[in-house]
């Protein structure tokens, strides 16, 4: 029986228990996320283990899982009547990010590029987001499962666009009409923070990247 094992990104509470499968397992890794953990993968392993004595516990010892299979863009799985698109999605979250798509049940494993927590857009581009949601969007997918949250479904899609659009107009404005990054920061926050009660950080830091990515 073929068994095979992906993760939806590098962090470790994703990907660290990869050693736990069975010695057969086939490891599936874009070149984007086998790049982020040669680059700081186990860098990263080591702030999470500083989170608690719990986390250190946990962690000790840990290492990635290499890949048995080396994909760029997209891996096609057949599971006899069931294909698994396994997707590169770019550097949204992370650069490594990656997404799979069941067919023919047009479920969506979304990782962290979409779920009902709104996204930190930090050291990505508003343009690569937007390309995610609409690859995503021309899926077409019944069920979408994210990496932490609640399940939804193309709903979700439309959420994260209408928020990253409506930032990203909005702080252009203000910069346009002279405002430092402050003080665009507080005014969109202010005028969002009904509409996307709880985003906190999050907000601020996509207010933040889309003043750094305006003209």
């Amino acid at each position: 029986t073929e068994f095979y094992l992906t993760a939806t990104h590098f962090h470790p509470e994703h990907d660290l228990g990869a050693g736990g499968f069975p010695p057969h397992t086939q490891m599936l890794r874009s070149r984007a996320q086998i790049a982020e953990i040669e680059a700081s993968g186990l860098e990263t392993a080591k702030r999470f283990s500083g989170f608690s004595p719990l986390h250190a516990e946990l962690l000790a010892g840990a290492e990635f899982r290499k890949a048995d299979v080396v994909f760029d863009q997209e891996h096609v799985v057949d599971l006899g009547g069931v294909r698994v698109r396994v997707l590169a999605m770019g550097y949204n979250h992370t650069r490594g990010d990656t997404a799979f798509f069941v067919e023919p049940d047009g479920v969506l494993f979304s990782g962290d590029v979409v779920m009902t927590a709104l996204p930190n857009v930090g050291n990505s581009t508003f343009a690569q987001w937007l390309a995610s949601m609409d690859r995503f969007e021309k899926l077409q997918p019944k069920r979408i499962v994210p990496s932490h949250g609640p399940m939804g479904d193309a709903a979700m899609i439309a959420t994260y666009r209408t928020f990253l659009q409506t930032v990203q107009r909005r702080v252009g404005e203000l910069k346009q009409q002279g405002r430092t990054i402050d003080e665009a920061t507080a005014t969109v926050a202010a005028e969002l923070q009904g509409a996307y009660p709880g985003a906190g950080n999050r907000l601020a830091g996509t207010i933040r990247a889309a003043y750094n990515q305006a003209p």
